[in-house]
């Protein structure tokens, strides 16, 4: 009989011991997969949210980490989806400093529009009806800004893949005359696709300084304009260099990028 009891207690502890390397095998390759594919964890682990949140790594860095290849090609973002940003955004920074609140489904777009491909360019904005020059064309309702670059890291290791290189395309610096420093916002709605004219003469909306004064507007800090009347069909397109801080003011929240990898 106390043979049999100490089979019986052997035998147990063995199952007890396969159970808990089952368990704990199954856990580093869930960890492993949320690292390989920045998918949603349904393991928590120290390691893997802090090898997500990729502390030191710059714009390329990341780019590279989150296989960003091929993201303008893919389809415009879903209500679903810029809801999921917005919501992290604000769990990052917290309501009191967000500069989208209250949480809402609106868009900032104050005129028709469709969002598609625009050819090589990847995705793009375009009117859908005739819009005149000095109209409004949208708000910044949907403009999140980040104040330091530690949070814009927690911000992306809270997003799916896809919207995290979303993001980083997307994004934009700025000097911020208040705090005396960079920042670094995210149009969260489709005025995030709003491609590059590069110069006046191709570009469209942005600020103009007749419909802004209709509007008591002068800075242009309430609206985006049409700077030119605006045909069904056209692209909108914007001037990055007219807002952007580009490169320097990436590198000032250490996110920059080579200078040949990125263009904004």
């Amino acid at each position: 009989y106390e043979g049999k009891m100490v089979v019986t207690k052997t035998l147990g502890i063995l199952l007890l011991s396969l159970f808990w390397t089952v368990l704990l095998s199954k856990t580093v390759r869930a960890d492993e997969e949320c690292i390989a594919t920045h998918e949603e964890c349904t393991v928590t682990s120290t390691t893997v949210t802090e090898e997500v949140w990729c502390e030191d790594c710059d714009w390329d860095d990341l780019a590279t980490k989150l296989e960003c290849d091929g993201i303008h090609n893919r389809s415009v973002p879903t209500t679903d989806e810029y809801m999921a940003m917005r919501r992290a955004y604000i769990e990052v920074v917290g309501e009191a400093a967000s500069t989208i609140s209250p949480l809402t489904e609106d868009d900032g777009f104050m005129v028709p529009h469709r969002a598609g491909q625009a050819g090589e360019k990847g995705r793009g904005i375009f009117a859908t009806e005739f819009i005149a020059k000095g109209t409004p064309i949208l708000n910044f309702r949907q403009v999140a800004t980040f104040m330091d670059g530690a949070s814009i890291r927690r911000f992306l290791s809270k997003i799916p893949r896809l919207l995290a290189c979303d993001y980083l395309y997307w994004a934009y610096t700025e000097w911020n005359e208040q705090d005396q420093r960079h920042t670094q916002s995210v149009d969260l709605d489709d005025s995030a696709l709003c491609n590059d004219g590069r110069n006046k003469e191709d570009q469209n909306i942005g600020c103009d300084p007749e419909g802004s004064l209709r509007h008591d507007d002068a800075s242009c800090i309430k609206y985006c304009y049409a700077t030119k009347d605006i045909q069904p069909g056209d692209e909108l397109m914007c001037l990055y260099s007219a807002f952007s801080a580009g490169l320097e003011g990436a590198n000032a929240l250490g996110l920059g990028w080579a200078d040949d990898s990125y263009d904004a």
